[in-house]
């Protein structure tokens, strides 16, 4: 950025060069992003497994109390 702030008290001579310099910054952002967005999509692919496994648990952890707390002939699981 000090640069950049070099060049524009150097004037409109360095027009171009200043234009350069922030496209060559929008491109690295579009990069990150880019990784970001790949980073993201992972996280909520980890994400909606561990919610699967906590639901299926949970559904296992309900089998097992109601085949406990209640005589087979008269349980219904669900």
């Amino acid at each position: 950025m000090q640069h950049f702030a070099e060049l524009r008290y150097r004037g409109e001579e360095t027009v171009g060069e200043r234009r350069r310099m922030l496209e060559e910054h929008k491109q690295r952002i579009r990069e990150q992003i880019a990784q970001l967005t790949v980073t993201l999509e992972v996280l909520n692919e980890k994400t909606d497994y561990y919610k699967e496994m906590e639901r299926d648990r949970g559904e296992q952890r309900h089998d097992q109390e109601a085949s406990v707390n209640c005589p087979r002939l008269f349980c219904v699981v669900f």
